[in-house]
């Protein structure tokens, strides 16, 4: 074949090298346009999932925001309780302060009597 190629001038070689170049390209030129349509695909698939996503967040965080309030809610509502029972607690305590200073004085009272002679 290099006889050939000598004879008629380094032809055969010259372009054999060209059809290997150009299927170089060829294939080249195929890779690179699959490689662009799978990203496009990828792109496109990313885009979708990104507005997917984005359009999951009010409700996501109306929920967490929701949930939040409830507890929040829950705990004041039970602060008013808690308050609401120390307010009737310190009212029972005032009254039975109230009680136990009248029998104290009631006591008082009659021991003073029955150590002056006053039994009544």
């Amino acid at each position: 074949s290099s006889g050939i190629n000598a004879e008629y001038g380094g032809w055969f070689q010259h372009n054999t090298i060209s059809y290997n170049t150009n299927q170089n390209n060829t294939m080249f030129s195929k890779l690179l346009k699959e490689h662009q349509a799978k990203q496009s695909v990828i792109r496109e698939e990313n885009e979708r999932l990104r507005k997917v996503a984005v359009n999951s967040v009010p409700p996501v965080t109306s929920g967490l925001v929701d949930s939040v309030n409830g507890g929040v809610a829950a705990v004041f509502a039970n602060q008013r309780k808690l308050e609401a029972e120390a307010r009737n607690l310190q009212q029972v305590s005032k009254k039975e302060d109230n009680v136990f200073f009248f029998i104290r004085f009631f006591l008082l009272f009659k021991m003073q009597h029955m150590n002056n002679g006053n039994y009544h």
